[in-house]
């Protein structure tokens, strides 16, 4: 009887083990559904809006080709480029294929992917959120989220940057100085190129960034959806944008000694 008795405890731990890896699996794939569901919606929406600002720009551009040469010229002769920005002569706004392409390049290339595993990384090893806990499945979470809101930001800039006519592609300062490229790449971090090739405030950025902070709080757990959370959470991804862009300035002359 005895024998028996301890063959049926083994049983029932074992029972519910399982039960705990089938309540964790399910609820890992709940969370992305809900997540792919919100991305979803998002994309929809805005690319909708992208669509229909694109169909508009395209429909002014016919009329106004025949005399953006001749105003260029002219501009540049009677208003020379602003210091520190990039010569007109040397930018061109980008189409919209063009930015179609920069879009795609943002939420699915190499850097979004870097961005969102090292961070994911790095909550993993902080135990945020604590509801998550550890090992892969919270990993896993933790990787989906972060992608989740670089997606939801990119979208968001792409939509807002077509309407603005801005352009968050970073270019080289062409400037000397340690000093001075440091100044320009933190500057870029939170500016944009209008069609004009000078340099503004980007709403499409800053705005792209608040709203990936804030729609992933939707799916996050209780201990991380404060508003002091998400004002962590934004400037981190600003700060994160910056040191990208360091990166994308002084590699090239580091790429020369090595």
């Amino acid at each position: 009887m005895i024998c028996i008795r301890v063959q049926s405890e083994t049983e029932v731990e074992n029972d519910r083990r399982e039960g705990e890896h089938v309540t964790e699996a399910g609820d890992l794939l709940m969370f992305f559904e809900q997540t792919l569901r919100t991305i979803a919606a998002i994309l929809a929406v805005v690319l909708t809006f992208a669509v229909t600002v694109h169909a508009q720009e395209t429909t002014s551009s016919l009329t106004s080709s025949a005399t953006s040469t001749v105003d260029v010229d002219r501009s540049l002769t009677q208003n020379p480029p602003a210091v520190g920005n990039f010569p007109r002569r040397q930018f061109a706004p980008m189409t919209r294929d063009e930015r179609f392409r920069n879009y795609l390049s943002n939420v699915f290339g190499y850097e979004i992917i870097l961005r969102a595993t090292s961070s994911a990384g790095i909550q993993q090893a902080n135990g945020t959120p604590k509801e998550w806990g550890g090992g892969a499945n919270a990993y896993a979470r933790r990787l989906g989220s972060r992608y989740g809101q670089h997606f939801v930001s990119g979208t968001f800039q792409y939509g807002i940057s077509s309407v603005l006519h801005e352009d968050n592609r970073y270019f080289a300062s062409g400037q000397t100085g340690t000093f001075q490229r440091i100044k320009y790449a933190i500057k870029s971090s939170v500016m944009a190129r209008h069609d004009n090739g000078n340099q503004y405030f980007s709403f499409s950025r800053i705005g792209g960034t608040a709203a990936g902070a804030f729609i992933s709080r939707e799916w996050s757990p209780p201990s991380v959806r404060s508003p002091r959370h998400v004002a962590v959470n934004f400037g981190m991804s600003i700060g994160t944008g910056m040191g990208f862009n360091l990166f994308r300035e002084f590699w090239p002359d580091l790429k020369r000694h090595l």
